[in-house]
């Protein structure tokens, strides 16, 4: 194909380009699979040594599904102190890169799940970057051998900016965090001052064996559980399949019965993720009315 022939091609919308020299036949709405493909047409023009890192390579890894936190920059990383910027579709990173930093995914050269994580860490809010952190840990048989791989390329960073909120964020990541959702509730309230929750508070009813619930969050000295509703839950193609009818009176009777054994219950929403100050107002409400004896006050 021509010159003349792509650029009468873009015009007449034909051709989307995504980058210089780039096409897409079919105009990418999705910004995650925008980025994506932003990425694979920047592959073969990296010079020796170069990988892509930090939210790229979260993506390319599958630790996030957030276009937010993924953003329209493409990031790159070269060894070295010299040679780092960025512009407009395009950040490179000249930090210290070792051998054992780096892997391929797809034949992408790529920092590998740790170093990811922790560049993720130095470099995004602390909310986005424990909800990275926890879907590592999520997505493995050994989380605790995660996390330790994770402190040890933190530790080869040792002096860079940001090591130490990296550090933070190993710290507090837990697997229980079932999506981005409650991890990004968890870490809202541990900034905003709640006292450290149990993540998957497992609550059950001494009278009837039958009966197992589990909470997103719980604080059991305050019998005080907090849930989180995210968008799917209730509508068609959730992750239980079934009616959306059915999830939902499933889980107004479920939380009666919690109700019914003196457990105050909190429901949060991805809205109200906007004003934490009013969740954590919510909650503390709640200790109080235990405290005072009246768990039944809504």
């Amino acid at each position: 194909m021509t010159r003349d022939t792509v650029s009468r091609a873009s015009r007449d919308g034909r051709l989307h380009r995504i980058a210089r020299g780039s096409y897409l036949e079919k105009e990418e709405t999705d910004p995650l699979q925008l980025h994506l493909a932003r990425a694979h047409a920047a592959a073969p023009r990296l010079p020796p040594g170069m990988v892509f890192s930090h939210v790229t390579a979260a993506l390319l890894h599958g630790l996030t599904g957030s276009a937010p936190v993924a953003g329209t920059v493409i990031h790159l990383s070269r060894p070295g102190t010299d040679g780092g910027g960025t512009r407009r579709d395009r950040a490179v990173h000249a930090v210290r890169l070792l051998p054992v930093d780096v892997t391929e995914v797809g034949l992408l050269p790529v920092t590998g799940v740790a170093r990811t994580v922790v560049d993720c860490a130095r470099t995004l809010p602390f909310t986005d970057a424990v909800s990275l952190a926890d879907r590592a840990l999520r997505t493995t048989d050994s989380p605790e051998q995660v996390r330790r791989t994770l402190s040890e390329a933190a530790d080869r960073l040792t002096g860079c900016k940001g090591v130490g909120m990296a550090r933070r964020v190993i710290a507090f990541a837990d697997p229980g965090a079932a999506n981005r959702g409650e991890s990004i509730l968890r870490s809202t309230l541990h900034l905003i001052g709640l006292p450290p929750a149990v993540v998957q508070l497992h609550v059950t009813d001494p009278s009837d064996p039958y009966f197992d619930a589990w909470a997103d969050l719980g604080w059991p000295e305050h019998r005080t559980l907090l849930e989180f509703d995210g968008a799917l839950k209730y509508k068609a193609g959730n992750p239980s399949r079934r009616p959306g009818h059915v999830v939902l009176l499933e889980e107004k009777a479920r939380e009666d019965r919690l109700r019914g054994l003196d457990w105050q219950v909190v429901r949060v929403v991805w809205s109200d993720l906007q004003r934490p100050d009013l969740i954590a107002a919510r909650v503390r409400r709640a200790f109080v009315r235990v405290a005072r004896g009246r768990p039944d006050a809504r």
